[in-house]
């Protein structure tokens, strides 16, 4: 049976539109197969549980801090940051309703309040211009419990930065410096707002050129100007670097990382990173030297419930300090009462970052995980059980 020469030409047609199809269809699959995942890094879950902020890894060196479901679905940029500008915090408040962003670098000095419903944005940089202050970067903020004030550190000129607190609904501003009569010529940073909301850490510090070294002191004072009081070093003598320092979730302990001339880790140096705990009642000290593993330890933060304390070690050390170097993360536990710590469990290694987070109901960590390749290191987050007993990826919804 012979086919008319017009049915011919129209089969053939069809299985040339059949076959184009279907080569499209394979190769957008192809390319969906070998499409590699963002790379992605210091994640946070807000404080309710309900979303998390992390940073996604652009082209040539830009980033974005990016807002997602804690499922990791609806996804959406909460804004651009160039390969010029390095990222100095990203703070979730307390109702986890806004999200603080400082950032630094070739693009200037920006601190940036974002509401997330509204999506609208504070400029706290501008209100600062008027007073001929910017934000110091170096120097973490703290939110009130009640989410609705911010205190950080103002820079009027180098070697001088002033403690700040900031109402967010009325952009009314307070300098502690002034109102607690403080030295101008030192740095009040790293302040820390207590959970019942009545009183602040801060750390005093200045370089000295005389023996080039940081000497620094931390201070309590109350919200409204009084009661300011140094708490430790209690002898007087400054000779200690203090990086930062956190209350515990019951206002009891105070978690210090800094380092002194007399550690109980005899085999670190003098100056190297160290964590401490204070008693804020008796002002008794004691050195996290869980294991007696004599590496330094640093970035220590406490579980939302207080009973835990998470921290890092730098390994190796000292042959690789500050290169190519890998941290450890550890858990431990604390009984505040006899002020003893349990065995430390070691829950992730060898992790290139030194950024990790708790989830809110402290069962989890997250922690950065880096695969180095050419120019570039692609990054993953990871999530794993305080115990130890269980690691994952964590999974992103993404769509085109």
């Amino acid at each position: 049976m012979c086919l008319p020469k017009e049915e011919v030409m129209k089969i053939v047609v069809y299985l040339i539109v059949f076959v184009l199809v279907m080569s499209i269809i394979t190769n957008n699959q192809t390319k969906t197969e070998a499409k590699e995942e963002p790379s992605v890094q210091n994640l946070q879950w807000s404080p309710d549980g309900k979303q998390v902020v992390f940073v996604e890894d652009l082209d040539k060196g830009n980033q974005a801090i990016m807002i997602a479901n804690s499922d990791g679905t609806n996804i959406w940029q909460l804004t651009f940051v160039n390969a010029a500008t390095i990222i100095d915090c990203v703070l979730w408040s307390y109702d986890s309703k806004y999200l603080l962003v400082g950032t630094s670098g070739g693009s200037g000095i920006d601190l940036k309040l974002f509401e997330l419903s509204s999506k609208k944005t504070k400029d706290i940089e501008a209100l600062l211009k008027p007073l001929k202050m910017s934000f110091a970067s170096w120097s973490t903020p703290s939110w009130s419990p009640d989410s609705k004030q911010i205190t950080f550190g103002g820079r009027v000129k180098d070697g001088e930065v002033h403690l700040l607190i900031l109402d967010i609904n009325s952009d009314n501003l307070r300098d502690l410096t002034n109102e607690f009569n403080l030295p101008l010529d030192l740095e009040e940073i790293n302040p820390d707002w207590s959970k019942d909301g009545k009183q602040l850490l801060f750390i005093l510090s200045h370089y000295s050129h005389i023996d080039y070294a940081t000497h620094a002191r931390l201070y309590l004072a109350n919200i409204d100007g009084s009661g300011l009081k140094a708490i430790w070093p209690a002898d007087g003598e400054s000779n200690h670097s203090i990086s930062y320092a956190k209350w515990s979730p019951d206002n009891k302990l105070i978690l210090i990382q800094g380092s002194h001339e007399e550690t109980e880790n005899k085999i670190i140096p003098p100056g190297m990173p160290d964590v401490f705990i204070l008693d804020v009642e008796t002002l008794k000290l004691k050195t996290i030297k869980p294991d007696s593993k004599p590496w330094p330890k640093l970035n220590a933060t406490w579980s939302p419930d207080g009973t835990k304390i998470a921290f890092m070690d730098l390994i190796p050390y000292p042959v690789n300090y500050g290169v190519d170097t890998d941290f450890f993360i550890y858990v431990l536990a604390i009984h505040d009462d006899n002020f003893s710590f349990e065995e430390a469990i070691q829950i992730a290694s060898p992790v290139n970052s030194n950024h990790y987070a708790w989830s809110p109901d402290g069962k989890q960590i997250t922690y950065d995980l880096g695969i180095s390749g050419g120019d570039n290191t692609h990054f993953s987050i990871y999530v794993v059980n305080v115990d130890g007993s269980y690691t994952h990826t964590f999974h992103f919804d993404w769509k085109d």
